[in-house]
């Protein structure tokens, strides 16, 4: 099982961008480490988290969350400069990996991917996104449960004998 979910656009419309063009927006987690490879990295680490709720149900690509937090005054102000500096850069630079970072990858810094890919998209640049760690901690927990259940599985064996 993969460890990261990615999507791209290619549309029949018009755009400002050649075909050699492709900026990538790429969410992640700094539990797990900044990516080694970028171009342009913004830390979302400061910024409201959302609720306890829907941290526990959902993710970044929810619409709820999304809803939750991206109409926040200092998102908007936010996402508009990261589209803004992700633009310019791109006109120099257009084979670009941009990242952006929350504590685990699965919230905000989701979100605010969904939402600049969308901006940049519309603004004509060819963009994909990837989310790094936006399955990492189901995996993670997925891990740590046949580890317990290995060890209480070995103590069962030596307990017997």
């Amino acid at each position: 099982m993969s460890s990261s979910l990615s999507h791209s656009e290619e549309e029949g419309k018009d755009t400002l961008s050649s075909p050699e063009q492709n900026v990538t927006v790429m969410s992640f987690g700094y539990l797990f480490g900044v990516p080694k490879v970028f171009d342009k990295l913004f830390d979302l680490r400061n910024f409201p988290c959302p609720s306890l709720h829907l941290c526990q149900s959902t993710d970044g690509t929810s619409k709820k969350l999304q809803d939750d937090i991206l109409h926040r005054p200092v998102y908007v102000k936010e996402i508009a400069r990261i589209v803004e500096s992700i633009h310019t850069y791109a006109e120099n630079h257009p084979q670009s990996i941009i990242v952006i970072g929350c504590e685990e990858g699965r919230h905000r810094s989701v979100a605010v991917v969904e939402r600049v890919y969308k901006e940049l998209t519309s603004l004509g640049l060819s963009t994909s996104v990837k989310h790094r760690d936006l399955l990492r901690k189901k995996e993670r927990l997925r891990k740590e449960k046949e580890i317990k259940d290995s060890r209480k599985m070995k103590y069962q064996l030596y307990e017997e004998d």
